[in-house]
């Protein structure tokens, strides 16, 4: 299987959770999961509600990139 294409210049400045899923091929329960890990992208609380700034994923995708394949 291969990684998702992602556009990072056509994700809004400010995203909820099913659109950060659908961008990332994650479902919204998989995010939430990461979120109370600690191991996703930095996302912003604004009471319930939960959203992710452009900005912070593509610094979440940078600081986890991979120059070459490495073992588990």
């Amino acid at each position: 299987m291969s990684a998702p294409s992602i556009d990072l210049a056509n994700l809004p400045e400010i995203m909820t959770p099913p659109q950060l899923g659908t961008a990332m091929d994650k479902s919204v329960e998989q995010l939430a999961l990461e979120r109370s890990l600690g191991t996703g992208p930095p996302f912003v609380k604004y009471g319930r509600r939960v959203y992710y700034l452009r900005s912070d994923v593509i610094a979440f995708l940078q600081a986890n990139r991979k120059d070459r394949a490495q073992g588990r």
